[in-house]
């Protein structure tokens, strides 16, 4: 595992990319419990928070969506 650090801390660019997909796998693990959470929930559920089912998605993932 040092040797791992080592490599990495020798090359910043390595180093960087490693730490994003960390922060990206984190992020998405998020999301996914967000969209499981507010598709768990019934119509009227949603409609209390000024959603609808279909636009679920977009909510969750909307950054990630847009052009």
């Amino acid at each position: 595992m040092a040797h791992f650090v080592d490599e990495l801390n020798q090359h910043p660019t390595l180093l960087a990319r490693v730490a994003d997909l960390f922060e990206s796998l984190v992020t998405s693990s998020s999301r996914v419990r967000e969209l499981e959470r507010l598709n768990a929930m019934t119509d009227d559920q949603l409609n209390a928070l000024g959603l609808r089912r279909q636009d679920i998605v977009q909510r969750v993932f909307g950054d990630h969506l847009a052009s």
